[in-house]
């Protein structure tokens, strides 16, 4: 079932493979439209071994679980190939797609002692600062997220798409009582 937040895609390929009932070997490609649809119109009825509906799997996003006109195929999330028996009635194949692995973006802020770019002991850690993370994620969504550092001065934006091209930029708000370090 689609919901209202889930996207249609276009322009995923789509193939459809197999033989007919007369024995003709049948090969079609085709694209989903705007509304993520596509359709192989005017078919013969397959042969006993059925029609195998393969797509061309999106590149920003994971395998999702497909559907046919049964409902949802167990194990579908593994392939993008579907088999389709076609008699005389029309026939449903629905690929559905998951968003892309989230990633975590960490660190920490602290004032280093000897500026050597490593903490060690004598270093303080700092916390309460500022630390934004802005860009444009994979889809072209633009991110700005503000956290601040905890008692560890550590710092941490989770569940992050990865970005586009120019990357993700993260900015300290300079803590009041000290310099930039190395």
């Amino acid at each position: 079932t689609i919901a209202d937040n889930d996207k249609l895609l276009a322009d995923v390929g789509i193939t459809l493979t197999g033989k007919n009932i007369f024995g003709s070997t049948i090969s079609l490609t085709t694209q989903t439209n705007t509304q993520g649809e596509y359709t192989f119109a005017s078919l013969f009825a397959s042969d006993d071994n059925g029609y195998t509906v393969t797509q061309t799997q999106p590149a920003l996003y994971k395998d999702g679980v497909e559907r046919n006109s049964s409902g949802a195929i167990a194990g579908s999330d593994l392939t993008d190939t579907v088999i389709v028996m076609l008699s005389t009635s029309n026939q449903l194949v629905d690929f559905t797609e998951q968003n892309p692995d989230t990633a975590t973006i960490s660190g920490r802020v602290y004032f280093d002692e000897n500026q050597d770019g490593t903490i060690a002991g004598n270093d303080t850690l700092l916390a309460n600062v500022d630390i934004t993370l802005t860009g444009k994620n994979i889809f072209g969504s633009r991110i700005s997220l503000t956290t601040q550092t905890n008692a560890q001065g550590e710092y941490t934006f989770a569940n992050l798409f990865a970005s586009n091209a120019s990357g993700y930029t993260i900015t300290q708000t300079q803590p009041a009582l000290y310099k930039d370090g190395v």
